[in-house]
């Protein structure tokens, strides 16, 4: 070897830099050791140290004799003239001075909503900047919340330059921001005759506390329109999250729409996102949300896009959802591949595959999307999977973890406390069916712990559709009382997709929140004679999921007796229709009495009695309801007592029962107004042990308050004439009836003296059955305490016998227990007959029911008026004239469809006056028949070539389909069957009327058969079929035959 001529030559340096870390375990002002070690030849080994003090303060920017230098410029074929929704890229480089240090801020505004300010990111650092991260934390303002962003504010931190004088190669030092800004469409003016205000924002560079540099930019606007002639149009896929081609019934399944936009190009995106095509009932559209952009994509901001969903039935489910993405543009002029990460932007949906009876093993069900540019160019894009009752292996076969959150460590409660555990249930991406059961201990007929409130706290928002979760638990008690010892919640099918971390708008990128699901339930330590001072009861929790797995749980509570302990007892007691001032000799009072333990009772209640001391003149109606233990009820002269054994904490006894206001009538009419009071006051014990039987010994006694309640009511007369007769008292509108033989017995003719009357509807020329009726609505409350029948204006027709029904809100009825007798006095010349009700009541809505008519006539014909008087001062006319508003679709009372290909029958058939219609058919010519689903009323069409059975909802509100020849149905958007119906593609349904029908089938349809087959025909007594066979002498028949009678409704 040769003599070294420079020491130097020998020497080889290695370069370390160094980054600390923001750990957790590093104390302010501490010394830290960094150790040092070299190995050389075969064994030789140098070590060296050196200390570092640890400082949290910022360090004050120091340098050598330079500043830093800042340049900001146009990216390469970027132009500051901007189309509305264009796109300016800038780049910010900052030459910091060799040797220094400093922590350095970059702030970018725009000064108005018109400019957005798109990004504000670090791209790249000199190699004298060691450790650099370009990901560094920014925070996007938006000043208008419009979702435009305003400001941004990049928190570079502290910067160290290790270089040294003079420079060799100036990027060595420097580092560099790129800034995007994006002029938004309200820059562009209105009309042609304003001028465009020209757009600013401002750059500046802090280092330290000092500013150093800050400079505004321009930015003009080209009020062309943002037209793009796509040289390369976009890419777009629709594809399943992952790829197994099987959804379990009741899970989630997320489908992302990703499209690619092509280089230099701007549009107005659209998404839309649609459920199953096939029936949209099958499937619900959760959420659909814009969650990834592209490098090249910067002004794509999902935090302030809002979806819009909705239902294609307009009702309640929901299976489309809308998204407007906006102004999108490519800010890369130029490139080889439009369908790259860089380009790319993703909008999500998550939907759940109901678990209803539309969903069947192995059925195949599509989603759609479509995308849609400039209101012009659309791509429609569907995707399909298969549904199955099976969990998937390969999605559910990861472990969840469960946690169970006591109220406190080592949990003691007394008798009466209540405490509120947590669980949580955390899972990895899987789906899995799983339930919760919560059991608590007993011993004889009692509970030692209940269990109640069970409520959804949280649910992480990686569950598909986490905002439709709902918790519905099934509380049982072993003993069958109040005293609930097992709670049961099943979750369904819970599908953790895991996708949220990627939702780069998210300040908080991946949360453990996420995939966390919340439970709370309460537990109360009952009155148990078994407990003691410092015994320990246990409950269990049990987690039972996919592949028969379950996890289960123990809880240990303490037991603290204090020997204090007393029952503590409330009542509540409501009459909801009491008005003293309108409240009539003879009425009922419908009374609700609920009585039950307060929240700081510490103990049962025994031999709990209720005192309610009501004058001779009232009375309490036997048929007493309760919702509790059996009911002991004692009648004195002192009034009424209610009796129970036993209370526990989660007893609510309610009573309900009629309070009858002087039904005897003991009190003159002409006292006017009977001040009444009464009062109320329960006595209850504490348990004292049990005798030797093991029955429980009565100990302390303990009262309510006494509570006076005021049941003052009226004694006066109510018979004022109603004003049937009169059309100014009463309008047409307000009368209806059932049905009507023809208009001159319309139901408006059913006032008195009128010039006929009012006469019920023939079926089938059979005798009348006493159902119809004629309906009068009041628009407001009254009294009935009268009808006078009139005969018909012949005098031959009439009303002998007839039934009333009132009601409050026209929808539930009851009836009055009495039949009317009419007593037409001949020998005065009176055709009229005069029943006073012994029991008036109150009703808003009020029906009279003709039972019999006079011999020797066909039908009863009624003119008649009403007795009584108003019990609300204010009439609503308008509410009494309302009618439903059916849409206008073809509904009858019976009548029959022949699908003629199958042969399959369908029966549609009135069950009774104002009552149903049900469907039967048969599906092999009539040998067989089912009943159809009740929702449907009538089968109204079929289409012959798709086999589609079109009927009408019980409500006649909404079209029904089945496409299964009527097996199952849905519901579904009119208009397709509104199409059918136009073009004349429909065959429709035969309508059968009740009159004018012969003895013979006049009414018929045929099957399809070639040389044999059947027709149905339809006549007064019942739906007929018959063969027939063609010949070569034209057609022989058979004899019809009865298949089924109409029956009469």
């Amino acid at each position: 070897m040769g003599m070294q001529k420079d020491p130097d030559d020998g020497v080889f340096v290695v370069e370390v830099a160094l980054h600390w870390l923001d750990h957790l375990e590093l104390v302010q002002g501490e010394n830290v050791t960094l150790s040092v070690e070299a190995i050389y030849g075969p064994s030789g080994t140098w070590h060296g140290s050196m200390d570092y003090i640890i400082n949290f303060d910022r360090p004050e920017f120091r340098q050598d004799d330079d500043a830093p230098q800042f340049a900001l410029t146009l990216g390469p074929s970027q132009s500051s003239f901007l189309r509305a929704g264009g796109i300016a890229v800038y780049y910010l480089s900052v030459l910091t001075p060799p040797n220094s240090a400093g922590t350095y801020w970059l702030d970018v505004a725009s000064t108005n909503n018109s400019l957005s300010v798109c990004r504000s990111h670090m791209v790249s650092a000199g190699r004298n900047l060691p450790c650099f991260e370009t990901e560094r934390p920014v925070q996007y303002l938006s000043y208008e919340e419009d979702g435009h962003r305003d400001r941004a504010v990049l928190d570079i931190g502290p910067v160290k330059n290790i270089g040294t004088k003079p420079l060799s190669d100036a990027d060595d030092n420097n580092m560099v921001a790129q800034v995007v800004v994006k002029l938004e469409d309200v820059a562009v003016p209105p009309d042609n005759f304003t001028e465009p205000e020209v757009q600013e924002f401002e750059v500046t560079v802090k280092a330290g506390d000092t500013e150093l540099y800050t400079v505004p930019k321009q930015v003009h606007v080209d009020v062309r329109p943002a037209f793009t002639n796509f040289t390369e149009i976009p890419v777009v896929k629709f594809t399943k999250l992952n790829a197994e081609p099987l959804v379990t019934i009741g899970g989630g399944v997320v489908y992302n729409l990703d499209f690619f936009v092509p280089y230099g190009s701007i549009s107005d995106y659209q998404v839309r996102f649609f459920g199953d095509r096939v029936d949209p009932y099958r499937t619900t559209v959760c959420e659909a949300r814009l969650i990834q952009s592209g490098w090249n994509v910067p002004c794509v901001n999902g935090t302030f896009l809002t979806t819009i969903y909705n239902s294609t039935n307009n009702d309640d489910h929901i299976d489309t959802a809308f998204i407007d993405v906006g102004t999108v543009a490519n800010m890369n002029p130029h490139g080889s591949v439009v369908a790259s990460e860089l380009n790319k932007v993703r909008v999500q949906v998550v939907v759940q595959l109901e678990n209803n009876d539309t969903v069947m093993e192995n059925d195949q069900l599509w989603l759609g999307a479509v995308l849609k540019l400039n209101e012009h160019n659309e791509y429609y894009l569907r995707a399909s999977f298969n549904a199955t009752q099976d969990s998937i292996y390969s999605e559910t076969s990861p472990q969840p973890i469960f946690q169970i959150y006591q109220p406190r460590d080592n949990v003691v409660m007394t008798i009466g406390s209540r405490e509120t555990y947590y669980l949580k249930i955390t899972t990895p991406v899987m789906s899995t069916p799983m339930t919760v059961n919560i059991t608590m201990p007993t011993a004889g007929d009692e509970a030692f712990l209940t269990v109640s409130d069970m409520q959804l706290v949280r649910v992480g928002v990686n569950y598909a559709c986490h905002h439709l979760y709902e918790l519905e638990p099934v509380y049982n008690s072993t003993h069958s009382t109040s005293q609930n010892d097992t709670a049961f919640v099943d979750l369904g099918i819970i599908t953790n997709h895991g996708t949220t971390h990627y939702y780069q708008y998210n300040p908080e990128y991946a949360i453990q929140e996420d995939d966390e699901i919340l439970i709370s339930f309460e537990v109360q330590l009952a009155d148990h004679p078994d407990l003691s001072d410092g015994a320990e009861v246990v409950f269990d929790i049990a987690f039972d999921y996919s592949l028969g797995r379950q996890t289960a749980f123990s809880e240990t509570v303490g037991v603290s007796i204090l020997g204090d302990e007393r029952p503590e007892v409330e009542f509540n007691i409501t009459m909801p229709e009491y008005d003293p001032m309108v409240t009539q000799q003879g009425d009922l009072l419908l009374t609700e009495f609920s009585i039950y333990h307060t929240n700081y009772s510490t103990s049962h209640a025994y031999g709990v009695v209720i005192y309610l001391m009501l004058p001779y003149y009232l009375e309490i109606d036997p048929d007493v309801e309760i919702e509790g233990p059996p009911l002991c009820v004692k009648t004195s002269d002192a009034g009424v007592k209610f009796h129970f054994a036993e209370m526990f904490f989660t007893d609510t006894f309610t009573l309900w029962f009629n309070i009858s206001m002087d039904p005897n009538r003991y009190l003159p009419i002409d006292m006017n107004f009977v001040n009444t009071t009464i009062p109320l006051e329960i006595v209850y014990y504490k348990r004292d042990g049990t005798d030797g039987d093991g029955n429980i010994v009565l100990g302390e006694v303990f009262k309510t308050e006494t509570l006076i309640l005021d049941l003052s009511f009226r004694t006066e007369q109510c018979f004022d004439v109603l004003g049937i007769e009169s059309s100014y008292a009463i309008r047409d509108c307000q009368i209806t009836a059932s049905s009507y033989l023809n208009e001159t017995y319309s139901p408006q003719m059913a006032r008195l003296n009128s010039e006929s009357g009012w006469a019920p509807a023939i079926r089938d020329m059979k005798p009348y059955q006493g159902n119809d009726y004629l309906e009068i609505r009041f628009g407001g409350l009254h009294r009935f305490s009268g009808v006078r029948m009139q005969k018909g204006f012949n005098d031959s027709s009439c009303v002998m016998s007839y039934q009333l029904s009132y009601s409050v809100d026209g929808i539930v009825w009851f009836d009055y227990d009495q039949t009317f007798i009419n007593n037409y006095n001949e020998t005065l010349n009176d055709s009229s007959s005069l029943n006073l009700i012994p029991t008036p009541f109150n009703g808003e809505y009020f029906r009279i029911r003709p039972q019999s008519h006079a011999v020797n006539t066909t039908y009863p014909v009624m003119r008649f008026e009403l007795y009584g008087c108003r019990r609300t001062p204010d009439i609503d006319l308008n509410a009494a004239c309302a009618k439903t508003k059916f849409p206008d679709y073809p509904y009858y009372e019976r009548g029959f469809l022949i699908e003629p290909m199958t042969g399959a029958v369908y029966v549609c058939i009135l069950e009774y006056i104002d009552g149903p219609t049900r469907c039967s058919y048969s599906l092999d010519n009539g040998t067989t028949w089912e009943a159809m689903d009740n929702n449907v009323a009538n089968v109204i069409g079929l289409e012959p070539e798709t086999k589609e059975l079109f009927g009408i909802s019980q409500n006649r509100l909404a079209i029904m389909r089945s496409g299964n020849l009527g097996v199952t149905w849905s519901s579904m958007e009119p208009e397709r069957y509104q199409e059918l119906s136009n073009s004349s593609q429909l065959l429709e349904t035969m309508k059968v009327p009740f009159t004018e029908i012969s003895d013979e089938p006049d009414y018929v349809m045929a099957t399809d058969g070639g040389s044999i087959f059947f027709e149905w025909g339809a006549a007064s007594e019942g739906l007929f079929r018959r063969e027939v066979m063609i010949t070569y002498n034209g057609t022989a028949s058979s004899d019809w035959e009865l298949m089924g009678t109409w029956g009469y409704p």
